[in-house]
C-alpha cells in the first residue's frame, strides 16, 4: 500500500538538491541544444557558469526560466493574451486549474506572468510518463514539478491520487504556495480544449 504522506517520489527538488540538479544537465548535450535554440545571442558555456551557481527554484525561474519562456513566445508566436492577475491577492495561495493544450507551456506562460505580478510562482503538476528519463525528472526537479503518476488501477491508482491531494493540499494550506494542474490528463482530439 502507498503511503499517502510519503510525498518523496512525487516531489519536485528541494532546494537543497536544485545545484546537484543543474550540474547534471550541464553536461547533457541535449540540454546544451535547447540553451542554445532559447539563447542564441549568449555563450552557452559563460550562461552554465551562471547556472551553476543557482541554489533555489525560484533564482532558476528569475535566471533561466524568465528569460527562455520569453524567448519562445518572441520565437514562435506573434504574441498572446492574459487577464485577471490583478485579482490575485499578494499574499494569496492557488490552485490554478488550466486546460491541457502544452503541459510545459502552459505551465511555463504561467509562472512567467506570476513573476511579472510580483507573485512567487506555483509548482505544477506534470505526467510521470513525462519524467521518464534522468534529463526530463532533473529538468522537472528543479522548475517546481510534481509528479502525477498515472500508474497502476483500482486501488493503486485511487493512493495515488490520494498521495498528489494530499500533497497539493500541504503545499497550498501549509507552505502557503500555489499549484498549477491540468483539468485531466491528455489533451483533446478535437481542440475544443475549454476549462
Amino acid at each position: 500500500m502507498i503511503d499517502i504522506n510519503n510525498f518523496d517520489e512525487i516531489r519536485p527538488c528541494y532546494n537543497t538538491e536544485i545545484n546537484s540538479a543543474i550540474r547534471r544537465l550541464a553536461k547533457e548535450p541535449l540540454f546544451l541544444s535547447i540553451l542554445t535554440f532559447l539563447f542564441p545571442s549568449r555563450n552557452i558555456n559563460d550562461f552554465i557558469q551562471e547556472l551553476i551557481r543557482v541554489n533555489t527554484a525560484d533564482d532558476l525561474q528569475n535566471q533561466m526560466m524568465h528569460p527562455a519562456i520569453n524567448s519562445i513566445i518572441t520565437q514562435t508566436s506573434s504574441g498572446f493574451s492574459f487577464s485577471g492577475f490583478e485579482y490575485l491577492k499578494p499574499d494569496g495561495n492557488y490552485l490554478f486549474t488550466g486546460n491541457h493544450r502544452d503541459i510545459i507551456l502552459d505551465s511555463a506562460i504561467l509562472q512567467i506572468k506570476l513573476l511579472d505580478y510580483g507573485r512567487n510562482t506555483s509548482y505544477i503538476t506534470f505526467g510521470s510518463n513525462l519524467l521518464s528519463t534522468p534529463l526530463f525528472k532533473d529538468f522537472g526537479g528543479i522548475n517546481k514539478m510534481i509528479s502525477v503518476d498515472r500508474e497502476g488501477a483500482g486501488k493503486e491508482f485511487y493512493f495515488h491520487s490520494l498521495r498528489l491531494s494530499t500533497y497539493i493540499r500541504k503545499l497550498i494550506c501549509e507552505e502557503h504556495s500555489s499549484v498549477w494542474i491540468a483539468q485531466r490528463n491528455g489533451r483533446t482530439k478535437d481542440g475544443d480544449d475549454k476549462t
